[in-house]
């Protein structure tokens, strides 16, 4: 077998970022490290070059949540969901295999033993332990007491505004601000918001500059409302525009910001007032079609349609997965939720169709300029959209997209046309099958990248070489192994000269090694195969697969008793889930013998192997 048909996944990714998301998963959840900043850039220079580092990022966040709330069972629900979510992230199988096997082990060795004690003894205890319950009982009612009126800051700053009264609030939110990020942003949301007349704190609004500055987006937008509305600073329309797009939000330099008396508030009067005014506007900006795109409560329908179109045209609740959750907690809401929600939207959206209003004729020049598949697009988001839609398995308007925008990516110095190649060799070879059509993209990336290598290897390297592994498998699904080798050799050259950028070098060169017996085993060069098998073996014996290629080399050879051991060590050795090498050797005699490269004397031999694991499948 070869190295990318071990990793068996949708899209290839580098080996650097493979052994990183495998080391991170265990570091985090077995040595309980912290997901934190250092590591999120580490994730962060390992992806940028073909995956998006704020996906990946927060599909690993969410599988270290449902990793640490998993607790083993006898249904397997849990434990698929989990798997599903691990395939999110290019977790590896025999990682995530680790993860469950610590947490069966945790969960025997948290198991409590029974202890047979005497009657005296058991009494004794039962006296002990009646003793501390009654401590403890009178304990608790005393720091109940004492408590009472120890509600946290936030809280009674939320119980002020729920009653109406917004400076008391503002005083509450204004002395939890040193301590708490929530109580500060709350603070100027009043005066935002609810248009209080208090003064606003200077030192408040000098831990709302620090936050923005060292990133904090909410403290960033905050600011950007606050230069551009004239509240509690001087009106600056150019600092606004500035703090806007820090926080990352799409302002443009001559949008005219609403004046204080046009923010919304919370009151049902203006909810009702913002439905009459943007319903017709709203409704005709989704269609039945988006609503079928998601389970969307009945009661949530009948009672507040609006509110629905408003979650699904929000620019800032984009993410299809997190409409949804907003979608399955609307019954769990009271009024006050749900009225937060609204205001929150309605406040956005006012801004978005006053946007669309001031810029329509600018947004028809763009669409113009960047007409795809019937919307304006830039390189990053084009990229985006090509990975979601084969995300959804939508193959061909992929590589629709990707085609139609090869001279976008031309002209951009971010994003150049290198990623729009890799992918398209991904596209046609993974998910196409088209493997002419993924030979030249694959080529052309090796074109366009191989002069920038010297001078950028960090930026590179990893890349480069996957497309160089990428590139030696299409040749050998083209029946030409020659080119395989060759590829397949340069990649080690490449992988040898630039070890320092691969941390971790060892199994990287080793696959490499592994992928290089493969292809010598379809020119019938057995004992090259063997050789180099055993020199892969030898720097990282580790990577069980790398034996496959070994067992096969020594088969055809006729060395069949050394063959045979080791496809009984294979057939029960776990590969993926449930399932042994066995189908994989299977795979792999499939190969063998529509090349046309098995020995005729060996081939009663071959159908007692194959005999031998088609039985050993499974463990």
């Amino acid at each position: 077998m070869a190295e990318n048909d071990f990793k068996s996944k949708n899209v290839l990714i580098s080996d650097e970022l493979q052994h990183f998301i495998n080391s991170l998963a265990e570091d985090v959840l077995l040595k309980h490290e912290v997901f934190d900043d250092t590591k999120r850039s580490r994730l962060k220079k390992f992806s940028s070059a073909g995956i998006e580092p704020r996906v990946l990022e927060r599909n690993l966040s969410d599988f270290f949540e449902l990793y640490n709330n998993y607790q083993p069972t006898k249904s397997d629900a849990q434990k698929r969901i989990l798997k599903l979510q691990s395939q999110q992230c290019y977790i590896g199988d025999v990682t995530f295999n680790k993860l469950i096997e610590n947490k069966n082990k945790k969960r025997i060795e948290e198991t409590p033993e029974v202890v047979v004690q005497n009657q005296k003894s058991k009494s004794l205890t039962q006296k002990v332990v009646w003793g501390i319950v009654g401590v403890a009982c009178i304990l608790a009612l005393i720091l109940i007491i004492l408590n009472i009126n120890k509600k946290p800051v936030e809280q009674k700053g939320d119980d002020m505004v729920a009653a109406g009264k917004y400076t008391e609030a503002a005083e509450m939110y204004k002395l939890g601000s040193d301590t708490s990020a929530n109580c500060l942003f709350k603070y100027f949301e009043l005066f935002l918001i609810r248009k209080i007349e208090s003064q606003l704190d200077g030192k408040q609004y000098a831990l709302l500059q620090t936050l923005a500055q060292k990133g904090n987006r909410d403290a960033m937008a905050i600011l950007g409302e606050m230069y551009g509305n004239g509240v509690g600073v001087s009106h600056d329309k150019e600092k606004s525009i500035n703090w806007y797009r820090k926080a990352g939000m799409d302002h443009d330099a001559e949008i005219t910001f609403f004046p204080p008396e046009d923010s919304i508030g919370y009151s049902v009067k203006e909810i009702n007032d913002w439905k009459e005014k943007n319903k017709a506007v709203i409704m005709s900006k989704t269609t039945d079609k988006d609503i079928g795109e998601y389970s969307i409560p009945k009661v949530m329908m009948d009672e507040n349609r609006e509110l629905v179109y408003l979650l699904l045209n929000s620019k800032s609740i984009s993410d299809k997965k997190e409409q949804q959750n907003w979608f399955d907690l609307y019954p769990l809401m009271n009024e006050e939720k749900i009225l937060k929600l609204y205001s929150i939207l309605m406040r956005e959206g006012y801004k978005l169709f006053d946007i669309e209003r001031i810029y329509q004729g600018k947004q028809k020049a763009i669409k113009l300029q960047y007409q795809t598949i019937g919307q304006a697009q830039i390189p990053l988001f084009i990229l985006n959209r090509a990975d979601s839609l084969s995300d959804a398995k939508n193959y061909t308007t992929a590589i629709a997209l990707l085609e139609k925008n090869l001279k976008v990516f031309e002209s951009d110095t971010l994003y150049n046309v290198s990623f729009a190649y890799i992918r398209l060799g991904n596209l046609y070879y993974l998910n196409a099958t088209n493997y002419e059509k993924a030979k030249d993209y694959y080529l052309k990336y090796y074109n366009f990248v191989k002069p920038l290598l010297q001078n950028a290897p960090d930026k590179y390297v990893s890349w480069f070489s996957n497309n160089l592994s990428s590139l030696a498998n299409v040749y050998g699904k083209l029946g030409d192994y020659k080119s395989a080798i060759k590829s397949a050799e340069e990649n080690i050259n490449l992988v040898d000269k630039y070890k320092v950028f691969f941390e971790n070098y060892r199994s990287n060169i080793s696959g490499k090694y592994g992928s290089l017996a493969w292809f010598y085993l379809f020119t019938k060069d057995y004992i090259a195969a063997e050789q180099i098998s055993q020199k892969a073996l030898e720097i990282d014996s580790k990577q069980t697969w790398l034996k496959t290629n070994l067992a096969h080399a020594l088969l055809f050879q006729g060395k069949t008793s050394d063959a045979e051991k080791i496809y009984v060590e294979l057939a029960n050795t776990i590969y993926h889930d449930n399932e042994t090498y066995a189908k994989t050797l299977l795979d792999d005699f499939d190969q063998f013998e529509k090349a046309g490269v098995v020995p005729q004397n060996n081939k009663n031999l071959l159908d007692r192997i194959k005999e031998y694991l088609n039985n050993r499948k499974t463990k």
